[in-house]
């Protein structure tokens, strides 16, 4: 499963906070840039669980920040 940052650019209103793991896991993802990443990687980076990776990447996609491709 890749994430990518099509999406993530220009989007304000629905940003998470800072301190928040959306927020630390949507700047990982930009830091990709159009290459994106496997979600494995992000969670690791993010030192969570793969359940909780699902979660965000499922929010994330939900508000359209990101993509998810299978």
């Amino acid at each position: 499963m890749l994430l990518n940052k099509r999406k993530v650019l220009g989007i304000r209103c629905c940003m998470p906070r800072r301190d928040d793991m959306e927020y630390r896991a949507l700047h990982f993802i930009s830091l990709t840039r159009s290459q994106g990443v496997l979600q494995s990687d992000l969670w690791r980076k993010l030192g969570a669980s793969s359940r909780e990776g699902s979660r965000i990447a499922l929010k994330l996609e939900n508000k359209g920040l990101i993509r998810r491709d299978r």
